[in-house]
């Protein structure tokens, strides 16, 4: 969930004036087209990209790499701390596709906690045994008078529809949210969201708005899904949102679909680590925390702009690889697609296709 009055001031530490990605295909160049099937559709897309938290390493000037860093503590109000591994942030993929969010939000009747986003609860764990894998963290503290909290956003804010995963888990006190979301505005937004409050088996998935006017509940806007694998241990959790539909799974089943409030503006992903004591995160206790940990993230999506075609002429595949993140040829051959929306039977022995692209 993005906070709406917040989702403005987030911005200015962002790049979005470019319509498309750099590097558009990660790990096998020679792919123009990413082939997924979602439900009964089969949703094609022209950008991939892939992150892996699992095999880094902490440099030679972390005194302490292998414990988390110190909390923000409460006279830390600003936002302006750095996080341990600013490097890591602040080079590389990260820094050209990623932005660290420091902006806060004052305390309201419904939200009674002041939240402040800190570069410092966004840090790389590292293992003392070099076998294990590593993870990016987004960690949540309690103060007395307001919550320390996290965020990551891309800096490409022109996605019109994406397949994103993300292996994750999430541990901690009570009184907190992870999210894992797309967004655009407050009408204009598709989550995942675990509530540290909530029994480890049950996971929201929500297309914004989930309250109408008058502050009730639209039931036709969010699930709750119980009765799942916990997600305090490690899962894969994904997004598909297509036109007109969305849809959730987790290790590769799908447990929720919506045709309720599914996004139509360019959006951008988020990550995040909140609470504010409210009635929907809950209250955490003075002294607690929870993280929100990931050792990988994929995403394959499209981009609005004018100008534009699908070429697919080599299509890969992202799912039922030999090696994570690395996709595989699957067709070649094919023929370049405009913008119109939807096109058919353009790939030889494939009719009927759905074909999405950006509108």
């Amino acid at each position: 969930m993005m906070y709406p009055a917040l989702a403005l001031a987030a911005l200015p530490l962002l790049v979005t004036g470019a319509n498309t990605p750099p590097n558009p295909h990660d790990n096998n160049k020679a792919c123009t087209c990413y082939r997924v099937p979602s439900g009964p559709d089969t949703a094609y897309f022209s950008y991939h990209r892939f992150y892996d938290f699992r095999s880094l390493r902490p440099t030679h000037d972390l005194s302490n790499p292998f414990e988390p860093p110190p909390r923000v503590t409460e006279n830390q109000r600003s936002g302006k701390e750095k996080s341990r591994d600013d490097a890591f942030f602040n080079s590389g993929r990260m820094a050209e596709d990623w932005g660290v969010m420091d902006w806060g939000k004052k305390r309201e009747e419904d939200a009674p906690l002041r939240v402040q986003n800190s570069p410092l609860n966004v840090y790389i764990s590292y293992p003392r045994n070099a076998s294990e894998p590593s993870a990016l963290t987004l960690r949540t503290t309690r103060q007395p008078l307001y919550q320390s909290t996290a965020e990551l956003e891309t800096t490409l804010h022109t996605m019109q529809h994406i397949s994103l995963r993300v292996s994750a888990r999430v541990t901690g006190s009570p009184g907190a949210v992870a999210g894992l979301f797309t967004y655009a505005s407050g009408t204009s937004e598709s989550d995942i969201e675990i509530l540290t409050r909530d029994d480890p088996s049950k996971i929201r998935y929500t297309n914004q708005p989930a309250v109408d006017k008058k502050g009730d509940d639209i039931p036709a806007a969010s699930r709750a899904v119980a009765g799942q694998a916990p997600w305090d241990e490690w899962r894969v959790h994904r997004l598909d949102w297509l036109p007109g539909k969305s849809r959730w799974y987790l290790d590769g089943d799908k447990v929720a679909e919506s045709t309720y409030g599914v996004p139509k503006e360019p959006s951008y992903v988020v990550l995040n680590m909140w609470g504010d004591g409210g009635e929907w995160s809950g209250e955490m206790d003075v002294g607690g925390e929870a993280e929100l940990q990931v050792r990988w993230m994929e995403m394959v999506f499209n981009v609005s702009g004018k100008g534009e075609t699908g070429n697919c002429k080599v299509g890969c595949v992202i799912d039922g690889v030999k090696e994570l993140g690395t996709p595989e040829v699957v067709f070649k051959g094919g023929a370049e697609l405009g913008r119109g929306g939807v096109g058919w039977t353009f790939l030889a022995g494939m009719v009927g296709m759905v074909v999405v692209w950006v509108l």
